[in-house]
């Protein structure tokens, strides 16, 4: 068997591009790794594996007029989002209702599209964010208080999810 070089390709042809990703010693398509980089990029982001699909088509709104609602709602925010690029005031979203009722799908979704779009974005479990917090008080992380506001500062998108959530405190109350 004949040696291949080692600047050449699984199959021992030309060598492939620098960005190709490689799975099982197959190269992955460019949509393939479209995928791949964006899936990256969610986890980087932030968003918990199991929001990780989640999108405004395969939310289901089961005939309801309010859900369908904020799906328009959803959809109406992204259209309009960066019109107010340099402005003091940036329109934000709240989602509130009870538990279940799908503000974190709708959460995530409007990450992705606008993740999608080029934006930076960043999501956070508010009660997670407060443990994380409070840690770097205790020097029980890497970064500290600053570094993390300022991570939370660089990003276009920021999304506190399960703001409430959070066991009450003095601590939390300030």
């Amino acid at each position: 068997m004949a040696k291949t070089p080692a600047n050449s390709g699984p199959d021992g042809g030309a060598p492939p591009p620098k960005t190709a990703i490689y799975d099982n010693d197959s190269i992955l398509s460019p949509e393939e790794q479209r995928a791949v980089f964006a899936a990256l990029r969610l986890e980087r982001c932030g968003i918990p594996r199991r929001f990780m699909d989640k999108t405004l088509e395969n939310f289901v709104t089961r005939g309801s007029k309010e859900r369908r609602d904020v799906v328009q709602a959803a959809r109406s925010y992204l259209s309009s989002f960066g019109a107010h690029e340099g402005k003091d005031e940036r329109p934000g979203v709240l989602l509130s209702g009870g538990t279940g009722t799908g503000k974190t799908h709708i959460l995530v979704a409007i990450l992705r599209e606008l993740m999608a779009k080029g934006h930076s974005a960043r999501y956070y479990n508010v009660p997670n964010l407060l443990k994380l917090l409070r840690a770097t008080y205790d020097g029980q992380e890497d970064l500290d208080e600053d570094d993390l506001i300022n991570e939370m500062c660089q990003v276009a998108v920021l999304a506190l999810d399960d703001l409430g959530a959070e066991k009450p405190s003095d601590w939390t109350a300030d």
